[in-house]
């Protein structure tokens, strides 16, 4: 069976981030009377608030968006990417072109990839795109030890344990291969887009699905048939 490594990065929408600073509900601490420290500290949290809005945002389907989608072949690999809203929709359409093969629908090889690949559905759905894989495969997708349709390749090394310190960057460098792209993590995604740093943030996802094609390689021969 031939595979596809996949990888998304995401952002939130717009929208999401135009929602207001929910002022009523974020008090300083009671022990502060001076306007201006209560201006400090509001300032500060404003900032705080909007970054954790970010995060949780971009996590969420409903809030957040593809911004890009990284697909290795055995032979090659390459982004999907979604500079602006508008044209998000093409590329998830583009992505699931890719992992169709033929009638049937290229195995997925993920680094802790269900959650990227319920990303795609769901986000399919509130576009009104077809998806076209089976049913039956979407739901194995989310199945953690089944790897008839999607590997994990995170879960090989790690099972379902402990997680921190595991990551793709610290597993790939034990085995010698070059890692995630140097000083980034998926926090970096939303601060680089903002500042239009498109080129990096395609370069990061590409280091994530060569990195995740080259620890799959050295496990398959073990976990699959």
């Amino acid at each position: 069976m031939t595979y596809r490594v996949i990888d998304i990065e995401t952002v939130p929408l717009a929208a999401s981030m135009a929602a207001p600073y929910p002022e009523a509900d974020r008090q300083p601490p009671a022990n502060y009377k001076n306007p201006d420290a209560i201006e400090g500290w509001r300032a500060k949290d404003r900032l705080a608030w909007a970054e954790q809005r970010a995060k949780e945002c971009s996590l969420n389907p409903r809030l957040g968006r593809v911004l890009a989608v990284g697909i290795a072949t055995p032979a090659d690999e390459g982004v999907i990417y979604a500079q602006d809203e508008d044209l998000e929709k093409a590329a998830i359409r583009a992505f699931w072109d890719e992992l169709m093969d033929s009638e049937m629908p290229a195995k997925a090889i993920t680094w802790n990839g269900a959650w990227d690949l319920r990303f795609l559905v769901i986000r399919s759905l509130i576009l009104g795109l077809t998806i076209p894989v089976d049913a039956r495969i979407v739901r194995d997708w989310a199945k953690p030890f089944n790897t008839d349709w999607h590997t994990d390749v995170k879960r090989v090394f790690v099972g379902d344990g402990i997680t921190k310190g595991e990551g793709l960057d610290e597993w790939a460098r034990v085995f010698g291969l070059p890692g995630k792209a140097e000083g980034w993590t998926g926090a970096s995604v939303y601060p680089a887009y903002l500042e239009w740093r498109h080129q990096d943030i395609q370069d990061y996802c590409l280091a994530d699905v060569v990195a995740t094609r080259s620890l799959y390689q050295i496990v398959a021969p073990i976990v699959e048939d």
